[in-house]
């Protein structure tokens, strides 16, 4: 029994080493200040925070990578949420989408922090303090409401 459990173990060694070779890519692409979403849409303090908080690690190019993100296979799914974050909404590089689709992305915002959808539960697991409140939600609607309303590009609504 034991000859079993110390071959089972190095054999669960063995594998756990040999998946560490897979590593993802995490990358913090180069930020263009001017494509940044706070350039385009003006944020107050309050709500800026927020979204800086709760929301950047996987919606902008500014990821702070946690250590877990360095070991196979947590690695994998982090950088998995990542990217698919960034291709969902990326807030630095909020002009690459049309005036339309961003319309539409920062209605988006407030309906996610409403109804708790993001950010997601298992993040919050580990990052507690991403959690949006109740009164920031609020906050982050109201905000939407007045900036949902045209293409700040320009610096006008419609």
């Amino acid at each position: 029994m034991r000859k079993i459990l110390k071959r089972s173990f190095l054999i669960l060694l063995c594998f756990f080493i040999a998946i560490q070779l897979g590593r993802p890519s995490r990358t913090n692409p180069p930020v263009d200040s001017s494509r940044e979403f706070s350039a385009l849409y003006p944020v107050n303090e309050a709500v800026k925070s927020t979204l800086q908080r709760s929301c950047n690690d996987c919606h902008s190019n500014h990821t702070v990578w946690p250590w877990y993100s360095n070991l196979a296979p947590a690695s994998w799914l982090v950088a998995h949420d990542v990217n698919e974050g960034r291709k969902a909404m990326n807030f630095s590089d909020w002009s690459a989408a049309n005036g339309e689709d961003n319309r539409e992305l920062v209605a988006k915002i407030c309906e996610d922090v409403s109804q708790k959808e993001m950010p997601p539960y298992q993040y919050m697991l580990l990052h507690p303090d991403a959690k949006v409140s109740s009164s920031e939600a609020r906050e982050i609607c109201s905000w939407t409401a007045i900036s949902g309303r045209g293409d700040n590009r320009s610096g006008k609504g419609k």
